[in-house]
């Protein structure tokens, strides 16, 4: 049973807003069909789409764009045969970018309920967890079978100055200079996350079964 989440989680998330704003947002990039995702809320079977994630987000992001697609691929490995209930659907994230943690709290919880509620750790660490390209790695549990997938973006999606630029424009240091070349390779991310394959994006999916207590 998922814990009450505290005020301070919710504070701290209000707090953290400026990982979910986009610190160089730039033209809004023509949106594919990339196909959507769809989750069972009961009887009721719902369609998630790229569009739909951004809304949810705020703003078009290249990082949540490639957490969707991931977890088109985790659901066909997972549930070939059936459209996944939000409650077998447990995910553990190595990185605290909110564009990933607003793609897992709209499929796990759906969009009317608060984002801390997606969320069962406390503040601390989702402070204390690092943006970097190791950060988009993540695990997609079947609760019901203990059927896992790990999927991780390979490295070189991103381009090497991409997160120190983005640091220093959340922090509100980047000089106009640097602004321009972040939005370069924003363009230049989006266009990799919304045309190259699955294969291409992540490393080799690892599948194995687990057990699970506490959970």
């Amino acid at each position: 049973m998922r814990q009450p989440v505290s005020a301070a989680l919710l504070v701290s998330l209000i707090a953290l807003s400026a990982f979910a704003a986009d610190p160089a947002p730039g033209p809004k990039p023509d949106v594919p069909d990339l196909g959507a995702f769809q989750v069972a809320d009961g009887e009721r079977v719902i369609s998630i789409t790229l569009e739909d994630v951004f809304a949810y987000h705020g703003h078009p992001c290249p990082g949540a764009t490639v957490t969707f697609r991931g977890m088109q691929l985790a659901a066909r490995a997972l549930w070939p045969d059936a459209v996944p209930q939000r409650d077998d659907i447990v995910i553990f994230s190595r990185g605290s970018m909110y564009g990933v943690l607003d793609v897992f709290a709209l499929i796990t919880q759906g969009p009317d309920l608060p984002k801390a509620d997606a969320i069962s750790q406390p503040s601390p660490v989702l402070e204390a967890m690092p943006v970097s390209p190791e950060s988009y790695a993540f695990t997609v549990v079947r609760r019901s079978t203990g059927e896992a997938i790990h999927l991780r973006v390979k490295p070189t999606l991103y381009p090497k100055e991409f997160f120190p630029l983005r640091k220093k424009a959340v922090e509100e240091t980047a000089t106009p200079e640097e602004r321009r070349q972040l939005k370069q390779h924003r363009a230049k991310v989006f266009e990799k996350v919304f045309r190259r394959s699955e294969a291409e994006l992540f490393e080799t999916p690892v599948r194995y079964r687990m057990l699970m207590f506490g959970a």
